[in-house]
């Protein structure tokens, strides 16, 4: 290790302070770590401030900083050397937040020289050390009162490692208040502890003294731990949510196979994949699966639905492009034909049903009859305008004849002289081919319509005679001989 020289001051075995009453011929009182240790190597700090170094291994103690010696410091070793630092370790009467507390009270205590009896002599100077001093202990502060509230004495320790004549590099409260909360991030200070539990591990770092008061410090503790459990709810949340859409897209490559299975059938599906694994609670994967395939049923149930109906549409097409379907031909007959027709397999027709398809069958037979039907309906339509247009027709050729006077009222669509004037007219021979029965009953109409009229004409006539001179001169009684004058 590294020695001593003759004629120097010898490092002592000071603690630095203590708190409360202890035995002062104890060896273990007179003994305290700072909080750095390296290796085998551990510093240690006198009542002046002045740091020494002592080798566990070689029982050897220095002033000067050995060349082993390394600021990095394990995160174990920090955490039990600084507690003793501030006094978070075998603390003889009271605990930390009661030496906070204290700075509120206006009690006074006893103020007391810290003398070690081992470490110095009468003359009050530090001696050499001689390497033969026992390894110091863990231990606390010597002395037989309080002598100051540990919140000075934690900013003391600080003021001593770092410097109280080093000006202020923060600018603004905003900057102390960042390189605080940047302190509370390096450190990893969990959200859920207390000031007791943080103070050791932030204690001897320059960012630590970037705010001056210790209410500001625990003010700003606690508003940087309700970000930070904000902060963790939210990263677990999102992994959590990750999980869960991985987990999602895994099932869904496997959607047809799992959909309409258990868990327990679809697990040997998933259970090689990393996803799955990825998911390390079993309950938490099969309610995860339960809610996926309640979207996945009837997401999928659409889907064959959808499917399925555009089948039917597919099979009903092809009744009708390639006339499958013959009228007064039963199903039963007709299936045998069409199933090998359209190359159906057992699949498509257990998917389909025999029964859907048999309605179709029948839908499409039932289209031909109400063609049919509206075909024969549209024929008579047609037929009877014909009919009609020719009776029409055939009156108009029945009026000009009477309008020539080529005809009586006395004659008959019979009579040979009638036949003749006729028998070349299409609108006549037309008649005779369709309806010569309406033909007859067309002309004696129009005899009759001609009668009518000659009768209202003999009436006007008659008065006529009456009341002429042509009455008396012929004296004309009989209608015969009023025809034969007509």
């Amino acid at each position: 290790g590294v020695g001593v020289g003759v004629g120097m001051n010898a490092p002592p075995m000071l603690p630095f302070l203590n708190i409360g009453t202890v035995n002062s011929n104890s060896n273990n009182a007179n003994k305290t770590l700072t909080g750095k240790r390296c290796g085998d190597w551990q510093s240690y700090i006198t009542a002046k401030g002045k740091t020494y170094y002592h080798n566990a291994s070689t029982k050897s103690t220095t002033w000067t900083k050995p060349k082993e010696w390394s600021d990095e410091i394990s995160t174990s070793n920090s955490t039990v050397a600084m507690a003793n630092v501030v006094g978070t370790q075998n603390l003889n009467s009271g605990t930390l937040l009661e030496h906070e507390q204290a700075r509120t009270t206006t009690q006074t205590v006893e103020k007391k020289e810290i003398v070690p009896t081992n470490t110095l002599g009468t003359s009050g100077t530090e001696r050499e050390p001689t390497g033969t001093e026992p390894e110091p202990e863990p231990s606390s502060y010597v002395g037989s009162t309080a002598t100051k509230e540990l919140a000075v004495v934690t900013d003391t320790v600080a003021k001593r490692s770092f410097g109280v004549t080093q000006k202020s590099r923060y600018k603004s409260r905003e900057e102390r208040i960042s390189a605080f909360r940047a302190l509370l991030s390096d450190k990893r200070i969990d959200a859920e502890w207390n000031w007791k539990q943080v103070l050791p591990k932030i204690v001897c770092d320059k960012r630590y003294n970037a705010l001056t008061k210790l209410d500001d410090k625990k003010k700003e503790l606690i508003k940087w731990q309700k970000d930070e459990k904000i902060r963790i709810q939210n990263e677990e949340r999102e992994k959590k949510q990750k999980l869960k859409s991985d987990f999602f897209a895994l099932l869904d490559e496997f959607g047809d196979k799992i959909v309409r299975k258990d868990y327990r059938k679809a697990k040997h599906y998933l259970e090689s994949d990393f996803r799955f694994l990825a998911v390390q609670r079993q309950h938490r994967r099969e309610d995860w699966f339960e809610e996926w395939q309640k979207t996945a049923y009837k997401e999928y149930k659409k889907q064959r639905k959808k499917l399925r109906e555009e089948s039917l549409k597919n099979f009903e097409l092809k009744l009708r492009e390639l006339k499958l379907v013959k009228l007064g031909v039963c199903w039963s007959d007709a299936w045998p034909k069409i199933r090998q027709e359209l190359a159906l397999d057992e699949a498509m027709v257990e998917e389909l049903t025999e029964r859907a398809l048999s309605k179709l069958y029948h839908g499409v037979e039932e289209e031909l009859k109400a063609e049919q039907r509206r075909l024969v309906e549209k024929e008579k339509s047609e037929k009877k305008k014909k009919l009609k247009l020719e009776r029409a027709q055939f009156a108009d050729l029945v009026q000009e004849l009477v309008e020539n006077s080529a005809i009586h009222a006395r004659c008959r669509v019979d009579d040979d002289a009638v036949v003749k004037l006729m028998e070349h007219d299409q609108r006549y021979q037309c008649m005779m081919k369709s309806q010569p029965q309406k033909m007859v009953n067309i002309f004696d109409e129009k005899m009759e319509k001609l009668r009518s009229d000659l009768s209202e004409d003999k009436k006007l006539f008659r008065q006529f005679l009456k009341h002429s001179a042509a009455a008396a001169e012929f004296s004309i009684t009989k209608d015969d001989t009023l025809d034969t004058v007509l």
